[in-house]
């Protein structure tokens, strides 16, 4: 039986133990080993990824705009588990729909993501393009920072961008 303060609170002791989950998820994501991490998968085929992830991914968006989804054909596999890819996918898409002004029409609020073969045609490209508010160049410089966060506490762990660029350099890409 919970007393009627404890009720009161129970949203908020909610929402902080929520947050403190996602932290510490998001701190075992970053603390994997290397070797250690995933299925044994160690490639993917990102045609048959999107088919897989796809409707999980496109959910964090939270109706703030649509996306548009453009994976080429006959990409060679990416040297990404498919668990990690779509980790790091989802972090840029949520961050995508965050970024898109308040009170703007979703119809006008467009989020892109892109695989193709880079120019050379040697390596592959994956961007995930928004039309939302953008970054200052402070903010720019220190994205990557582990523990830099724009977002309120509560909302953000800055853990985000790191995660995306650990699995981007696991790779042997750059972000």
């Amino acid at each position: 039986f919970l007393s009627r303060q404890a009720k009161a609170n129970w949203p908020s002791i909610r929402a902080s133990v929520a947050y403190l989950q996602h932290l510490a998820d998001a701190l075992h994501a970053l603390a994997l080993d290397p070797d250690g991490e995933g299925d044994g998968v160690v490639s993917t085929d990102l045609g048959h990824w999107w088919t897989q992830s796809g409707p999980l991914l496109q959910k964090a968006l939270h109706r703030a705009a649509d996306l548009e989804v453009r994976i080429a054909r006959s990409l060679p596999a990416v040297s990404v588990p498919p668990h990690a890819l779509t980790r790091a996918v989802l972090n840029l898409l949520v961050n995508a729909a965050e970024a898109m002004p308040e009170g703007r029409a979703r119809e006008l609020s467009r989020v892109i993501l892109r695989a193709d073969a880079d120019a050379l045609g040697e390596n592959v490209v994956i961007e995930v393009i928004d039309n939302g508010i953008g970054m200052s160049e402070e903010v720019q410089r220190r994205a990557l920072d582990m523990f830099f966060t724009t977002k309120t506490r509560g909302l953000g762990t800055g853990l985000g961008l790191p995660l995306v660029r650990r699995v981007v350099e696991r790779a042997g890409g750059a972000l």
